[in-house]
């Protein structure tokens, strides 16, 4: 499931970018936020599983 949202959220950046609406400090911005979410993910994962 997860990877089917990352995979829209994607998709969607990507139309966008080609219209033109983002820069590309912006979709920098957004793959920093996006790897900070998908790292604390990960560890709460990790530190919920025994």
């Amino acid at each position: 499931m997860g990877y089917l949202l990352n995979l829209m959220v994607l998709v969607g950046v990507a139309i966008l970018v080609a219209m033109g609406v983002l820069s590309a400090a912006g979709v920098g911005f957004i793959l920093v936020i996006g790897g900070v979410a998908m790292c604390l993910a990960h560890w709460s994962d990790r530190w919920r599983t025994p």
